[in-house]
């Protein structure tokens, strides 16, 4: 299947995030690009040129164990024509995850031309619509988000709703019917 020319640098950046290649994360943007980080608490930061925008990956990969593989994935809450926002979720290792909004134009040949970022929580993330960009069959439900939603629940009618959860998608039965109905993300 190939991957939608939008998608394509998200990709690339996913697939750097994965490999800690600093180089290849910088590829993704066009070689005047500007990216900046305006994250709460911590001074803006820019780099302009893929160099800059290299050496900020760097920097950035060699803060993080190298034990722990990375997991970039992102949702779209936005796209008007090259401009497309939405929210990331960086995996580290199988316990610790960071999220954050981004917003991105696209240059002509479809690279990110600038990238502007700042932080975003877990229930952003996953309460923005649609699934995943990349990888859409291999994403396993948050298990700190959709824990909160297991449990019984009294229906008008007297009947409960019962919601339980395996690692990838969420069970509902009514007890008065028995009726069982495996929900998806997008469910």
């Amino acid at each position: 299947m190939s991957t939608p020319a939008a998608a394509e640098p998200f990709a690339q950046l996913r697939a750097a995030y994965a490999a800690r290649d600093a180089d290849a994360a910088a590829a993704a943007y066009a070689p005047d690009a500007e990216v900046i980080y305006r994250y709460a608490g911590v001074p803006e930061e820019r780099y302009i040129g893929r160099a800059a925008i290299a050496a900020s990956f760097r920097k950035l990969f060699a803060q993080i164990d190298p034990a722990k593989p990375l997991d970039l994935n992102f949702r779209t809450t936005n796209r008007q024509g090259k401009k497309i926002s939405g929210i990331y979720r960086l995996r580290i290792g199988q316990d610790s995850a960071s999220y954050g909004r981004f917003e991105v134009d696209l240059a002509p040949h479809g690279s990110f031309l600038r990238d502007t970022s700042r932080g975003a929580l877990l229930n952003e993330f996953e309460d923005a619509s649609g699934s995943v960009m990349l990888a859409a069959n291999d994403e396993d439900l948050e298990p700190t988000y959709y824990d909160r939603l297991v449990g019984r629940y009294r229906l008008a009618d007297g009947c409960d709703l019962v919601i339980t959860r395996s690692i990838v998608r969420l069970f509902v039965r009514n007890s008065c019917t028995q009726v069982w109905r495996g929900l998806t993300r997008v469910s």
